[in-house]
């Protein structure tokens, strides 16, 4: 019982990994300007108040924001297998927002790897597109540390119609697995367990 009792806080350990963020930032001003951010847990969430151009009060018709993050699953127990985007956008008349976001593994320096790209997306928003969205971007091989790097270009020409492209929220969510050889020798001990027990 000792034993089993041992083994499932070995897989809680595993399920419980939190990712560290850092090498958090974001530039274009003005379009950066008072952003923040929080993170909880395997999250992060950026605010972007000051991402707007067009009208009626915003002079600039276009720019680009860009953000990044760096993630760490902490060790070799636990790797990151795919990130989850969601994004609040408002465009309205000529507006558009030209997004992409590109994932990159790091070593354990945090410098990027040769062949770093892991995964990548791509989405157009314009006055016909929904307020919200949200993609999953499912990395090409596990990896324990990575960095994320986001674009928005935001373009409104003035027209005589109400124009404006508006970034206001961009939250991202990292799943964590266990690495495969830790989940199966987790579940060969736990056979072996039961097996004894039968005995």
């Amino acid at each position: 019982m000792k034993k089993l009792a041992i083994l499932s806080l070995a897989v809680a350990s595993v399920g419980a990994h939190a990712l560290t963020f850092s090498n958090v930032m974001a530039n274009s001003t003005p379009l950066s300007d008072n952003w923040t951010f929080n993170t909880n847990a395997n999250s992060i969430t950026f605010f972007t108040p000051s991402a707007v151009v067009g009208d009626p009060a915003a002079p600039v018709r276009s720019g680009t924001l860009n953000l990044q993050y760096d993630g760490s699953t902490g060790g070799p127990m636990a790797y990151a297998d795919d990130v989850v985007v969601n994004l609040q956008q408002f465009c309205a008349g000529s507006g558009m927002i030209f997004f992409t976001e590109t994932v990159h593994e790091l070593d354990s320096n945090m410098n990027e790897v040769s062949n770093s790209l892991i995964g990548s997306v791509s989405r157009v928003f314009d006055a016909s597109s929904s307020n919200t969205w949200s993609g999953t971007i499912w990395f090409t091989r596990q990896v324990e540390n990575f960095r994320v790097k986001k674009a928005f270009t935001l373009v409104a020409p003035d027209t005589a119609n109400f124009d404006v492209a508006a970034l206001g929220l961009v939250n991202q969510s990292i799943r964590i697995v266990p690495e495969p050889g830790t989940i199966a020798a987790l579940g060969l001990g736990a056979l072996v367990l039961l097996r004894r027990k039968r005995k």
